[in-house]
């Protein structure tokens, strides 16, 4: 059989040499990234309440939300991924219309299907606009690991220690998932990847995917 808990030890030792989350944190394993994007659904979403999605997002995620009954809204990008002032202004709005939204869903890096990646200097920026309306951010991460210089593509790969940060690292109130996949960097068939979350949420989330409740 599959040895999970030395997998799981190295994952634990990795999120925090990688994104040192500053608030107490847990890991469960995944099968694949999509697998964690059903799961986080089934966790969190309920029919009727409001997600925030990337203005062009990935159609697989979209059509899950849409099935559990969401309210998909979409908020404005650029080059550089999310607009926070335009996030900033979506939550206004649907607060002052009495709408609270639940989560944030996003793919900072390789963002599908933009392919963006989120500037560094906007992670504090949307994560303070979480902590003001009090959503979930849910980080869909896959392709963190091939950051590349697009525009200098001889440029040095930058290593472990230079991918810059995620919002699991400023997640200070346990209000980030992070859904991460070997798929993308071992094979495309190897379904297994791993979410990390505060205790509360990853315990949720290993409830509904070991005996389908929570």
């Amino acid at each position: 059989p599959f040895a999970w808990a030395p997998l799981k030890e190295w994952l634990t030792e990795h999120v925090q040499r990688i994104h040192a989350p500053p608030a107490p944190h847990a890991i469960s394993i995944t099968a694949g990234s999509m697998s964690g994007v059903d799961m986080f659904i089934g966790v969190l979403v309920d029919d009727g309440c409001t997600v925030l999605v990337e203005e062009h997002s990935f159609m697989a995620a979209l059509d899950a939300l849409a099935s559990a009954g969401a309210n998909v809204v979409p908020v404005a990008m650029d080059a550089e991924g999310i607009v926070p002032a335009a996030l900033e202004a979506t939550c206004a709005d649907l607060c002052s219309r009495g709408i609270r939204p639940r989560l944030l869903y996003t793919i900072p890096v390789g963002q599908n299907p933009t392919g963006t990646r989120l500037a560094p200097s906007r992670y504090g920026e949307i994560y303070e606009c979480a902590r003001r309306y009090a959503f979930t951010i849910v980080e869909d991460d896959s392709y963190f690991y091939l950051q590349h210089r697009a525009d200098a593509p001889d440029a040095p790969l930058p290593g472990l220690d230079g991918l810059g940060p995620s919002f699991l690292s400023h997640d200070t109130d346990g209000r980030v998932l992070r859904l991460d996949s070997f798929s993308k960097v071992l094979a495309p068939g190897f379904r297994i990847g791993w979410l990390t979350g505060s205790p509360e949420l990853v315990k949720r989330y290993a409830a509904l995917a070991y005996a389908g409740r929570q």
